[in-house]
């Protein structure tokens, strides 16, 4: 049985480093599209990547193209590809909304348009990556909470349409997990470290969640271990939805 094919958007950080490796060394064909993305004819730990801009209807047209001609065919999709931003919110810029909308809600939905014929095809599944910040926001998080609700109602809709074609399309929607992307949003290093410390008390668990939590969740979702799952919202949070805090 030939491997299966995949593209993870936002795959050379965070959250999508561990799911693109994660797949990898499960023995999905992996390919990653970044801004930050290198490409090479030698792909790293069995990794191809690609430099693309996820906002950019025209990048993801020949970002797919190229993966699709690279491994002959496309059986899922990870959405990935994300920027955080917290503050208040009567003082974020009309740019700064603009650039959150668009790279966290419309980038996922070109991303999507974008392999949805190829994951017809190989009847594949699409998995998003959300926040449980949607149903459970924080002060200085409204922005931010709002697209990542959007991404919730985004994959239901989708999974109710695409359905009948065979496609799954399902959200993983993470609380607090240690990676670069609040940093990135301008938190200070101390301040970031404090609040995962707080936060892991709040937690059942008592600790936050690491990207591999994450991954595996996601690998569950693009298998056929899941073929009867589809809108689905997935919390991998600690158990901090259950207890409301």
């Amino acid at each position: 049985m030939e491997a299966p094919v995949v593209l993870v958007t936002g795959g050379t950080s965070g959250i999508g480093q561990s799911v693109a490796e994660l797949l990898s060394a499960s023995g999905w064909r992996v390919h990653v599209l970044a801004r930050s993305a290198r490409p090479s004819e030698a792909p790293s730990q069995g990794i191809t990547q690609w430099r693309g801009d996820t906002r950019r209807a025209e990048d993801l047209a020949d970002v797919v193209k190229a993966v699709v001609g690279h491994s002959g065919r496309l059986n899922g999709l990870v959405c990935c590809a994300g920027i955080a931003a917290s503050g208040p919110f009567g003082q974020q810029t009309a740019e700064a909304l603009d650039d959150l909308l668009r790279t966290n809600v419309l980038g996922t939905m070109l991303t999507c348009q974008a392999a949805l014929e190829h994951l017809k095809a190989a009847r594949g599944a699409i998995v998003l990556i959300g926040s449980t910040l949607a149903d459970h926001p924080r002060p200085l998080t409204s922005a931010y909470a709002a697209t990542k609700g959007a991404l919730d109602s985004f994959a239901k809709a989708l999974a109710v349409e695409y359905g009948p074609y065979g496609v799954r399309v399902n959200c993983v929607r993470p609380s607090m997990v240690r990676t670069e992307l609040m940093l990135k949003s301008g938190i200070e290093p101390q301040n970031y470290a404090a609040a995962l410390l707080l936060r892991a008390e709040s937690y059942p668990l008592r600790r936050v969640g690491m990207p591999e939590d994450v991954a595996r969740t996601v690998r569950f979702l693009l298998s056929d271990e899941s073929s009867w799952t589809t809108g689905s919202i997935v919390d991998v949070d600690g158990g901090h939805s259950a207890a409301g805090s």
